[in-house]
């Protein structure tokens, strides 16, 4: 039998942030950073969102449970009502998000886009009605309709949201917080950022070298020309296709990287 009273409105909590949090009347074990409403597996939904290959609407809030699923744990999922009508269930919600507070709005903790209340449980748009929204919305948000046209951001607004997602990212907010590269994946990252260079002495000797160090100590060459030549970007343009005719510490040589592609 059809019941209008099925809603529920619940929120996605941080198991990897314990304490005491209090916004108003509301308490929590764990950092709340998503409230959403609906009904049957609704809550489930963005776990399978983040398990799949799902285009992310809200990336925030996608890659916070993805980083959560990484760490081999699960979102602590809580219903704060159940058995409520759509009409309840999205007041609920609304009121919700107001007393935790949106993070983009500098609020609170909460991942939300939006202030919540809006659409239809159960509904879905055609691709058509989404491309058309996508276009509709981005016309409205472009030059003279987009709210912030003509307006910068202060000095103290960029400072403020620098330090806001900065503390987000460190200690247990990092995905990478309490991991360590295996000694293989350094060796593959250390690989990858490593240039080879070839060197030709006045004589045509040929020497093959893997940093400024090598070659300072093998043949005697000023550490400061090198950098000159061997930091990422500095070789003069003409160099990369040809090798640079170059004094490096008064003797005539040849260098350029070694293209292994």
């Amino acid at each position: 039998m059809y019941s209008e009273d099925k809603y529920y409105v619940y929120i996605y909590l941080d198991p990897r942030k314990s304490g005491q949090y209090k916004f108003g009347d509301l308490s929590f074990t764990h950092e709340p950073f998503y409230v959403g409403k609906g009904f049957g597996n609704r809550d489930n939904y963005h776990i399978n969102a983040a398990l799949g290959n799902h285009k992310p609407v809200n990336r925030h809030k996608h890659f916070r449970i993805k980083n959560i699923l990484d760490n081999k744990l699960n979102p602590i999922i809580i219903r704060m009502d159940e058995k409520l009508l759509e009409t309840d269930a999205l007041s609920l919600e609304v009121k919700t998000i107001k007393s935790i507070g949106r993070f983009d709005l500098g609020e609170g903790p909460l991942l939300n886009m939006t202030n919540g209340g809006e659409g239809s449980s159960g509904f879905f748009h055609t691709e058509e009605s989404k491309l058309k929204m996508s276009i509709s919305t981005s016309k409205s948000q472009m030059g003279a309709d987009n709210p912030f046209y003509g307006k910068k951001h202060s000095k103290d607004t960029i400072d403020n949201m620098k330090s806001k997602l900065s503390n987000l990212m460190s200690g247990k907010g990092n995905p990478f917080y309490g991991k360590k590269h295996t000694q293989e994946t350094k060796n593959k990252i250390s690989s990858s950022i490593r240039k080879e260079y070839k060197l030709i002495n006045p004589n045509g000797d040929v020497f093959y070298i893997n940093g400024i160090q090598e070659a300072v100590d093998r043949f005697d060459l000023h550490p400061r020309t090198l950098k000159r030549f061997f930091n990422a970007g500095k070789i003069p343009a003409p160099c990369w296709k040809n090798p640079c005719q170059s004094k490096l510490n008064t003797v005539n040589w040849q260098i350029f990287i070694v293209n292994h592609s």
